[in-house]
């Protein structure tokens, strides 16, 4: 049922999402009737940016993880985090911390890491001297890398097998293999400048750069030894110009083979990272959930054997239940005082906290 909307309680839960900038709330009341008791529930969604810094070593095939922590501000005693429940408070009941089942998180550029899209843990942190509720969303984000190697890696092959055509003209001044290097070089200089707004503005190399660097210094050589040729007579002979006919075109696919499984290597290598986080937190959400069941069972044996309520620390007075997140967009900058990139995370995030209040 819906509550009169003149209605004000005397607590709600106070929470905060770590980082996040530029908020809009919209949150309402709502009661359900169990047995002889109303639950009051309490919805509150928000749309929010949280900025966080972004690891492009391996752009374009980088894996992105995104964090949203979303943390109370009550102590433990008074509010906790618990997991989405249907019914009672059992093993088999207890759904997860995190509920995207009705988020949008598929994006133009990026896509959800089919092997662990995300993960979610709960931990109490202090906040000025007071344990408080924590539940922090990890989403595993995976580049879609097909642009990139469209428009910058075909084009760039496409130019080395352009250079490699200058040795099918003439040896010598009037052949004009230097000219035609030169041309080549120039366009690769004029298709950096194009694409550089494609690329992210760090302080660092990427793979990407790394590529486009090795292939720019095998057209640089090519250049070289065509020059050479002109005012060195053992580089004009035709056994030293096939062998370097050769060198380059081994060259162009060495480069590509071995950036190749260099890029292969590292996203393995990151998949690992990522897949070793969520079980780790997986496994401290599934220990922590048995405690908490652990302390529901000797709560209640408590109450029937009369056992001191002294002796033991007093359940929750509210308990929020889990943590919904929805992604609108990511978009990345650069920051300019800290010469780093950054994500600008757009999304929305609810919770949902209980009260129980007698029958009136």
């Amino acid at each position: 049922d819906r509550m009169d909307i003149n209605w004000r309680p005397k607590w709600r839960p106070s929470f905060e999402l770590v980082g996040a900038t530029n908020s809009a709330f919209v949150h309402e009341f709502y009661s359900i009737k169990v047995d002889n008791w109303y639950r009051v529930n309490w919805r509150c969604e928000i749309k929010t940016d949280i900025v966080q810094s972004m690891d492009l070593k391996e752009f374009p095939i980088d894996l992105q993880d995104l964090t949203i922590k979303y943390r109370l501000r009550h102590s433990i005693r008074e509010a906790a985090i618990v997991p989405f429940t249907v019914g009672n408070f059992k093993s088999e009941d207890a759904l997860s911390l995190v509920d995207l089942s009705h988020a949008e998180l598929e994006l133009p550029d990026y896509r959800l890491f089919n092997k662990a899209p995300f993960c979610g843990t709960m931990e109490d942190e202090i906040y000025f001297g007071r344990d408080c509720s924590t539940v922090t969303v990890q989403l595993n984000y995976a580049r879609e890398p097909m642009y990139y190697v469209m428009n910058i890696v075909s084009i760039e092959m496409a130019l080395l097998f352009v250079n490699l055509g200058a040795w099918a003209l003439k040896i010598g001044p009037t052949g004009g293999r230097y000219i035609f290097d030169l041309i080549v070089i120039l366009t690769e200089l004029n298709f950096r400048g194009m694409i550089n707004d494609k690329l992210p503005e760090i302080s660092y190399l990427t793979i990407i750069d790394k590529y486009l660097l090795a292939c720019f210094f095998l057209k640089m050589a090519a250049f070289a030894f065509h020059c050479a040729q002109i005012s060195v007579p053992m580089f004009a002979g035709r056994e030293a110009d096939s062998a370097a006919g050769v060198a380059f075109a081994v060259g162009l696919v060495a480069i590509h083979l071995v950036f190749f499984l260099y890029a292969i290597r590292l996203r393995r290598l990151r998949e690992t990272q990522i897949k070793a986080q969520c079980e780790a937190a997986r496994s401290t959400a599934n220990n922590r959930h048995n405690r908490r069941m652990s302390m529901a069972l000797y709560d209640s044996d408590a109450l029937v054997t009369g056992t001191d309520e002294g002796d033991k620390i007093p359940p929750p007075v509210a308990e929020v239940q889990g943590v919904q997140v929805g992604i609108v967009g990511i978009s990345a900058e650069a920051l300019s005082a800290l010469n780093i990139d950054a994500e600008e995370i757009e999304g929305a995030t609810s919770n949902e906290a209980t009260l129980m209040t007698p029958p009136t």
